[in-house]
């Protein structure tokens, strides 16, 4: 099998020049798995992108998987009304 090309190639940069990319920060990955998001972040970074926080807060996932859609509905259009808010503020 061909190796495949990376998508970019590794930055000199520091990555506060780059382009930006938001993560969000959850409740259950950052209790059962941080090392997951500082691991991305370690990874845009070395790319030359410059990496923030998205305002914390649940992403909504357990609520909709334990069958409360109109509770995780909600909380998901709440989360993207900060978002939104956060990144009209860049």
């Amino acid at each position: 099998m061909p190796r495949q090309k990376p998508l970019a190639e590794p930055s000199d940069q520091s990555g506060s020049q780059g382009r930006l990319i938001f993560l969000h920060q959850g409740c259950v990955q950052d209790a059962l798995a941080p090392e997951i998001n500082e691991a991305t972040r370690q990874v845009f970074t070395a790319l030359g992108f410059r990496v923030e926080s998205l305002t914390p807060g649940c992403c909504a996932a357990i609520d909709y998987h334990l069958d409360f859609q109109s509770d995780a509905s909600t909380r998901m259009k709440g989360n993207i009304d900060r978002w939104l808010q956060q990144l009209s503020d860049h």
